[in-house]
């Protein structure tokens, strides 16, 4: 594959805020997602379904942050690609899996709540499918993900290099009965049923819950108390959980329309709505962060803990340094003064003094000045022995 030729109409402008924009991309979606993790590890409820399906979407988003969003950096500050035939294929790949593990997962999601919703009881005794199956249900999803993702490498499919965005990414139009038989089965299998799937289960579940909001309000207020509380939390987690469907489809809709749009209108996209819907697709992934921080209050939380216990390791080892520097020092100068007085005393002890010495002589000066060398030599060698058993 031979490099594209550089837009020579492309503006230093433009340039320079697609250099700005990946570069806060990456570092968003890396330090958002890892925290989500992070959240979702050390958290007391990590063993909650919707908890382990937020963790795959913070993985699929992370591809975009450390691998996908990089390559764009490099592609935006030369204005062309310039990065040979397998890395477009490993970005094409890429891209695709976290498109696909997004929908997939998204689609796990809706099916979990519309348990909640209809199976209360039973969701509260985790005895619902997807809670049994949380961990086998995203293996499937990353599979399925990367099976359609993948199989261009193999030879089913095409990926080609897109002149306008200066990246790779499945040939839609592609010629030959194997390459369309691809095509249709990636827009029906990894996008379109599932999609379809999640919006009559959303459908499902908002019918569910204005049955299951006038029931509660016909009953007591005393016998309802507990399951008032558990309903309002159920409700949250489904607000949060729409919030972020919602999201990715607003995001997703630009590129998807320009994927498409030759289909539809027999001619190539605007090259803006082009670059827009890129952008916006690749923005999807540091969005799931910023609603569980707005909208789970758990989430805000243990984010806000975190953040805490950071700061605090920090100010304590800087506390720890200082103090142990103090002490060291501290013990230096004791150790300092402990073998001067005793070499002093030592000198005191040997050497003859008088109020009148006479003339000095030269064995006397011989002496002397070998008690003066064995003073020196005494603090030398205590001095080294002091510094190696206290200082670090």
């Amino acid at each position: 594959m031979e490099p594209t030729e550089v837009n020579s109409g492309i503006s230093k402008g433009w340039q320079a805020f697609q250099i700005i924009f990946w570069t806060l991309l990456s570092l968003a979606t890396f330090i958002g997602n890892g925290l989500v993790l992070t959240c979702i590890l050390i958290k007391k409820r990590r063993n909650s379904s919707t908890y382990k399906f937020y963790a795959s979407l913070a993985l699929g988003d992370l591809i975009v942050g450390l691998f996908c969003a990089p390559v764009l950096l490099v592609a935006a500050c030369k204005q062309q690609w310039t990065m040979g035939e397998p890395l477009c294929y490993a970005y094409s790949t890429a891209i695709s899996i976290s498109l696909n593990v997004s929908i997939m997962t998204l689609f796990l999601i809706s099916l979990d709540r519309l348990n909640a919703v209809s199976k209360p009881f039973h969701y509260r005794a985790k005895e619902t499918f997807t809670q049994k199956w949380t961990k086998w249900l995203i293996l499937f999803a990353w599979v399925h993900s990367v099976f359609w993702a993948a199989a261009p490498l193999v030879g089913w499919g095409e990926i080609i290099e897109d002149p306008i965005t200066n990246s790779c990414k499945p040939n839609w139009a592609a010629k030959g009965l194997t390459n369309t038989l691809y095509t249709m089965g990636l827009a029906g299998f990894a996008f379109a049923i599932p999609v379809v799937s999640m919006i009559v289960v959303y459908g499902i579940i908002y019918y569910r819950s204005k049955v299951s909001s006038r029931f509660m309000k016909d009953r007591s207020q005393n016998a309802v108390s507990d399951d008032a509380v558990r309903q309002k939390q159920q409700s949250a987690i489904l607000r949060t959980v729409l919030v972020v469907v919602g999201m990715f489809a607003v995001c997703w809709l630009p590129y998807t329309i320009a994927t498409t749009f030759k289909l539809f209108f027999r001619k190539a996209p605007p090259s803006w709505l082009v670059h827009f819907g890129l952008m916006m697709a690749s923005a999807n992934s540091f969005v799931n962060p910023v609603i569980y921080s707005a909208f789970d209050k758990s989430m805000r939380d243990e984010f806000k803990r975190i953040c805490k216990l950071c700061n605090r390791k920090g100010d304590d080892l800087y506390d720890a340094r200082s103090r142990r520097t103090s002490s060291n020092l501290a013990i230096y100068n004791t150790t300092v003064t402990r073998i001067s007085n005793e070499a002093v005393n030592k000198i005191l002890k040997e050497g003859k003094f008088t109020e009148s010495p006479p003339l000095p002589r030269k064995d006397t000066m011989n002496n002397d000045k070998m008690v003066t060398d064995m003073f020196v030599d005494n603090i030398v060698q205590k001095m080294e022995k002091s510094a190696r058993e206290t200082w670090v």
